[in-house]
C-alpha cells in the first residue's frame, strides 16, 4: 500500500461549501467528530493542476493528464489514479476511541474541533480604509499539530500503476499549495509519496460460511471508509444500499483486472448465467441486519408509538380514549418513508442512514467553464451486510476477491467508492420458516425490489396481475374476499442503472418497490421460508419472506431495548490524552476566571501597579520553566515591593493562586475535583493531574490582571 504524506507548512483551509450559524462564513472539512480532513477531490484537482502547469515541459502529453485522472466531467474512463481522503495521523485510532467514549467524557465535536482549528478574519480595503459589509471568518487548520506541536501531517492512501510510479512522485513534489486563500499566506504543504506502507488498521476479515440448498453461502459485512455515491433516482441522490448489481460489477472488475478471462467458464459461472446469487448489501449494526420498512409497519404521529395497520379496519377509539395508541385527535399512523427496521418476533429496531452532502467546483481550463454542484451521499463508517450463493469450489475466488480494496458507486477515483471488509462477528437471524393452516392470513413481504414478467413475457406492476403470479411463484392457494379482513399493498419504482462503458443508463424497467406486501386468505395449508420470486434474482432483486396476519395486531410491535454500554472508560494513548485533557482543563480555568473577575477585590489597585505585577509574571516564567519554581520567583518578586498597599494587595493575589492551584501540596482543590475526575478516566496519575492542574497559574492570574485593567477599578 502507498499513501501521500502532506505536511502542513502554513495554515490550511480546504472550503466546504458550509457556514456556520451566521458566525463563520467559510467553514473547513471535518467529521462527525470534529477531527479535519482534506477532501480527496481537492488532492486530486491541485495534484492535475501541478501536471498540467508545473510539470508540462516534461510532461507535455495533454492525454498523459486524462489516463491518470480521467476526462474531467465525463464517466466514460475512470482515471488510474485512486486518492482516498486525508486524514490526520493516528486518525482511525483516535476516531475509534471518541466513537465510543466521547459521550461518556463529554466531549463534544466542537471540543475536538478547537483543538485542530482557529477563525480568521479578512475585509476588503476601499481608499485606505475597511470597505463596508466585507468582513468575512474562515475557519482554518492549524499549521502545528495540538498534541505535539510539530507540523502537522496529513496521510491519503493512493493507489496507481506500477509505471506511474515516478509521474506520481514528481507529480506530489510539485504540489505545494493546497485550498482556500493560497496567494494570502495559507495552503502551503510539502507533498511526498511514501511506498510499501504497512496498514495499522486490524486486518482480521471475517468471511462466514454456511450450507444453504445445494450452494455454499459466504456471509461478510462490509464498512465504507469513505462517502458512497450510489445512483438512485436522481442523479445527485443516493440510494441508501448497495445493491447486488453493483457488488456483481465490483467483482467482476476486480477479476478481470487480477488477470481473468471474460470467455472462460468460471467467468460464466460466477457473474453471467446466475448460479451464483447475490445479495443487496443493507444496513448493519450491532449484530442486525435492517431492510426497507414494510408498508404495514407505521409509527404514530404524537405518541411515537410503533403499530401495524394490516387490518382493513383499525381498532375503535373513542375521541376521550387517553391510550397512547388511539390515532383519533392527529396521532394517525403514519408509513416509515426511508428508513430501515429490523423486525423480528414483534420486536422493531428502527434505523436511518447517516447523510452527508458534499459540495464540488469544476471547472474547465479549455472551455472556461465552471460549475458548482453537490452530492448527497452515505457518510463514512457504516456497515452493509451481503451474501453470495455460490458453487463451493469457486469459494476461494470469491474471498480472495472480497478482501482488499472494493470500490462502489460513483466518482470512485478520489474520494468516494471505498470499502473493505469489517472484522466484526455476525449475529445471523434463524429462518425456520412459517407454517399457516387453511382459513389463515398469510403476508408476503418484498424485503427487496422486486421485478415480475408474466407468462407472455412483459413486465408487470398491476396488483391483480402480480398477486396471481406471486401465487403461482410459491404456491400459495387462496380465495379472493368481497370484503377483506386484511389489506395489501404494492408500491411499484423504476428500476434502470448506469453503463459507465457508454455514460448512458440502462433501460428503465417497472418493478415493486421493496416494503410492498400481499395478503392472502389461504385454502390450504401453506408452509415456507424466506424464497425469491421474478427475475434478475442473482442481482438481488426478488426476496420475500412470511408472516402470519393474525399475529400483526395494531398494537404489539415492541421497541428494542438499546444495548447499556455501560459506564467503563477506555485508557487513552498518550496522543489522545495531550487532545482531550485540555478541553477538561481548559473549561475548569475558564469556570475559575470567570468567578475571579466578578470579585470586586482589585478594584482599588492601579492600573501602573496591574502592569507592574504582569511584568513581574512574565520574568518570572522566562526564569523557570517548573510551574512551583516559577510561582515561588512571582511571589518573591511580590514580596520587594516597598509600596506596602500594593504588595498587600500583591500577597492577597499569589495566596488565592496557591490556594486554588495547590501550588505547594500535592493534594487536588474542590474546584478541581470533576476536572481531575475526568482526567482520571483517560488513564492519567494523580502526580500528572496535579502538574497539569498546577501549570494553569500563570493564565489565571494574568487574565484576572487584564480584566482588571481594562475592565475596573482605579483608573489612575
Amino acid at each position: 500500500m502507498s499513501r501521500i504524506r502532506i505536511e502542513l507548512l502554513s495554515d490550511l483551509c480546504t472550503g466546504s461549501g458550509y457556514s456556520f450559524g451566521g458566525i463563520i462564513d467559510g467553514d473547513i472539512c471535518f467529521d462527525e467528530l470534529g477531527i479535519p480532513y482534506i477532501p480527496a477531490r481537492r488532492i486530486k484537482g491541485c495534484m492535475r493542476e501541478s501536471l498540467e502547469n508545473i510539470l508540462y515541459a516534461k510532461y507535455a502529453d495533454k492525454k498523459i493528464s486524462d489516463r491518470l485522472f480521467g476526462i474531467r466531467g465525463r464517466n466514460i474512463a475512470e482515471g488510474a489514479i485512486r486518492i482516498g481522503n486525508a486524514y490526520v495521523q493516528n486518525y482511525f485510532v483516535l476516531k475509534d476511541y471518541l466513537a465510543r467514549n466521547s459521550g461518556k467524557l463529554g466531549v463534544d465535536q466542537q471540543s475536538v474541533l478547537d483543538r485542530y482549528t482557529h477563525v480568521v478574519g479578512q475585509t476588503a480595503m476601499k481608499d485606505g480604509v475597511a470597505d463596508n459589509m466585507t468582513l468575512r471568518y474562515t475557519r482554518v487548520i492549524n499549521e502545528f499539530d495540538p498534541c505535539t506541536n510539530e507540523p502537522l501531517v496529513f496521510e491519503a492512501q493512493i493507489s496507481y500503476d506500477e509505471v506511474d510510479e515516478q509521474i506520481v512522485e514528481d507529480i506530489l513534489k510539485s504540489t505545494r499549495h493546497l485550498g482556500m486563500k493560497r496567494n494570502r499566506g495559507m495552503g502551503n504543504v510539502r507533498c511526498c509519496l511514501e511506498k510499501n506502507v504497512q496498514s495499522s488498521e486490524n486486518t482480521e476479515k471475517t468471511i462466514e460460511e454456511f450450507i444453504v440448498g445445494d450452494k455454499t453461502r459466504l456471509s461478510f459485512v462490509m464498512e465504507n471508509k469513505e462517502p458512497l455515491v450510489l445512483s438512485g433516482e436522481a442523479e445527485s441522490e443516493t440510494n441508501d444500499y448497495i445493491s447486488g448489481k453493483m457488488l456483481i460489477g465490483m467483482l467482476a472488475s476486480k477479476y478481470l483486472k487480477a488477470g481473468g478471462d471474460a470467455e472462460s467458464e468460471e467467468f460464466k459461472n460466477l457473474f453471467l448465467d446466475g448460479s451464483t446469487i447475490y445479495s443487496n448489501m443493507y444496513p448493519y449494526k450491532n449484530g442486525k441486519t435492517y431492510y426497507p420498512a414494510p408498508d404495514y409497519v407505521n409509527v404514530l404521529k404524537k405518541t411515537k408509538k410503533y403499530v401495524y395497520v394490516v387490518d382493513a379496519k383499525l381498532p375503535v377509539f373513542n375521541d376521550n380514549d387517553q391510550s397512547e395508541y388511539n390515532y383519533n385527535q392527529g396521532n394517525q399512523p403514519k408509513k416509515l418513508k426511508g428508513k430501515y427496521v429490523s423486525l423480528c418476533e414483534n420486536e422493531i429496531d428502527v434505523l436511518e442512514m447517516k447523510r452527508d452532502v458534499v459540495f464540488h467546483h469544476r471547472h474547465e481550463k479549455a472551455g472556461n467553464e465552471e460549475m458548482l454542484y453537490s452530492l448527497t451521499c452515505i457518510a463514512p463508517g457504516q456497515k452493509f451486510l451481503g451474501t453470495i450463493d455460490v458453487n463451493e469450489k469457486y469459494i476461494p475466488k470469491i474471498k480472495e476477491l472480497l478482501r482488499g480494496e472494493c470500490y462502489f458507486g460513483k466518482s470512485r477515483s478520489a474520494q468516494y467508492g471505498l470499502c473493505e471488509l469489517s472484522g466484526e462477528k455476525q449475529d445471523h437471524d434463524t429462518d425456520n420458516g412459517i407454517c399457516v393452516g387453511k382459513g389463515g392470513y398469510l403476508v408476503v413481504t418484498f424485503k427487496t425490489d422486486a421485478v415480475i414478467v408474466l407468462d407472455t413475457g412483459r413486465y408487470s406492476v398491476y396488483y391483480d396481475e402480480i398477486r396471481k403470479c406471486i401465487a403461482s411463484e410459491l404456491g400459495i392457494e387462496y380465495e379472493d374476499e368481497s370484503d377483506p379482513k386484511y389489506i395489501s399493498s404494492i408500491q411499484t419504482k423504476v428500476i434502470t442503472g448506469y453503463m459507465s462503458k457508454w455514460n448512458l443508463r440502462n433501460e428503465p424497467i417497472p418493478g415493486i418497490k421493496a416494503g410492498s406486501y400481499l395478503v392472502y386468505k389461504l385454502t390450504s395449508d401453506f408452509k415456507g421460508s424466506a424464497s425469491m420470486v421474478g427475475v434478475r434474482n442473482m442481482e438481488g432483486y426478488g426476496r420475500v419472506d412470511f408472516m402470519d396476519a393474525e399475529a400483526c395486531r395494531y398494537d404489539c410491535i415492541i421497541e428494542s431495548k438499546k444495548d447499556d454500554e455501560g459506564k467503563k472508560i477506555e485508557a487513552a494513548n498518550e496522543y489522545i490524552r495531550n487532545l482531550i485533557a485540555p478541553v477538561f482543563v481548559d473549561e475548569w480555568v475558564a469556570s475559575i476566571i470567570g468567578s475571579a473577575i466578578d470579585n470586586k477585590e482589585f478594584e482599588r489597585i492601579s492600573n501602573a501597579a496591574i502592569g507592574r505585577w504582569k511584568l513581574m509574571l512574565m520574568e518570572s516564567l522566562d526564569m523557570h520553566d517548573d510551574p512551583k519554581a516559577s510561582f515561588e520567583e512571582f511571589k518573591n518578586r511580590i514580596g520587594s515591593i516597598k509600596t506596602e498597599d500594593t504588595r498587600k494587595q500583591g500577597e492577597r493575589l499569589y495566596k488565592r493562586v496557591e490556594r486554588i492551584f495547590n501550588i505547594n501540596d500535592r493534594k487536588i482543590s474542590d474546584s478541581a475535583s470533576d476536572c481531575a475526575n475526568k482526567l482520571r478516566l483517560l488513564g492519567i496519575d494523580e502526580e500528572e493531574i496535579v502538574n497539569i492542574l498546577r501549570s494553569r497559574w500563570p493564565e489565571y492570574v494574568y487574565a484576572v490582571l487584564t480584566n482588571r485593567k481594562y475592565m475596573g477599578g482605579n483608573r489612575k
